[in-house]
């Protein structure tokens, strides 16, 4: 997730400096040459993915495990694995071993047969858990400070600092710097979970937004503060972004370790990500509105204090309903017993 963010926050920041760059040289047309150029790409790349299911092939027929297509655990072409691997299969009635693992492996070859419910589970039912409803609410308040940053700092800072288009894109590639310390910032949150991490990025981004109202003129100190609470909001992106996508995941994989086979051979995972998607696209639909709305009605003092209010409301249920650190399946289903 970590090395999934850089690319997004990359994507997202570099899309005004870009922008600006092009159209102060190109002009209006001349700035879609670039995307126009990367979605040929994108398509490309996409036809030549070669899907798992074309890679996986039976190695050979007196080699099967009981999961079909995939070699057998103990003389197949990984090794004898008695001992690995003893608690993922037996010959007699369906249960799950004291001694086998309790989460399921990342290899399907090497699952662990599941319990059925007579009712599969759906995405619908993990959204009646706070925590993936709270995870898409903090990646709608991350893409609206996406949005508000992209819409009102150009024309803020083309106003105050009487930059040109070129500079008031470039500006962005500040914000994107921190997210770089992607993959540390996902590993502080394999290790202590998401809810001190996604508190601690909104607690950043409200007080970097309730702090933009001081930039007021064309002055070394009004342009260095900037910069430092540009830096601050890509921290608190960068956290929030890694924080939500994990936790789209971990409410799946908890709730498979809870309740084994309780989403059948199909886990929920893609369906759980679509609505991270239409989260995120949610947000940048309602950024531009809000903070160009309040931006041009009520000014930018107004505007800095709404958005950072949201951040900090977004703050509290982060702290109290968020995931606890990541733990292994068995201390799970001790503290639920």
């Amino acid at each position: 997730m970590g090395h999934t963010s850089i690319a997004l926050t990359w994507g997202s920041l570099l899309g005004p400096t870009i922008g600006g760059v092009m159209y102060e040289k190109l002009g209006f047309y001349g700035t879609f040459a670039i995307p126009g150029g990367l979605i040929i790409v994108d398509v490309v790349l996409r036809f030549a993915m070669i899907e798992e299911s074309a890679v996986i092939q039976p190695i050979k027929a007196g080699l099967q495990s009981p999961v079909d297509g995939c070699p057998s655990p103990l003389y197949g072409t990984f090794g004898r694995q008695e001992d690995e691997y003893s608690g993922y299969f037996s010959s007699g009635e369906e249960t799950a071993s004291e001694q086998g693992p309790l989460i399921r492996a990342s290899n399907p070859c090497f699952e662990r047969p599941r319990l059925t419910h007579e009712k599969q589970a759906t995405v619908l039912d993990l959204l009646r858990t706070p925590r993936l409803p709270l995870a898409l609410i903090a990646t709608v308040v991350m893409a609206i400070i996406f949005a508000a940053l992209e819409t009102t700092l150009p024309l803020f800072v083309m106003d105050t600092f009487k930059w040109s288009s070129s500079g008031a894109g470039l500006i962005f590639a500040i914000t994107a710097i921190p997210s770089f310390a992607g993959v540390y910032v996902g590993k502080l949150i394999t290790r202590f979970g998401a809810r001190v991490p996604g508190t601690f990025a909104f607690v950043i981004a409200t007080i970097s937004w309730l702090a933009m109202r001081f930039v007021k003129s064309n002055t070394a100190t009004d342009i260095t503060l900037l910069v430092i609470l540009l830096l601050l909001q890509g921290v608190a992106i960068v956290f929030v972004e890694i924080t939500a996508m994990t936790e789209v995941s971990q409410v799946v994989g908890d709730y498979e370790i809870l309740f084994p086979g309780a989403f059948g051979d199909k886990s929920p995972v893609a369906q759980a990500y679509a609505l991270f998607n239409m989260a995120f696209a949610g947000g940048q639909l309602l950024g531009p509105i809000l903070a160009g709305g309040i931006r041009v009605w009520a000014g930018w003092n107004t505007m800095t204090l709404i958005i950072g209010l949201v951040c900090g409301l977004t703050a509290i249920p982060m702290g109290l309903f968020s995931g606890a650190p990541l733990r292994d399946g068995e201390n799970m289903l001790e503290d639920e017993v």
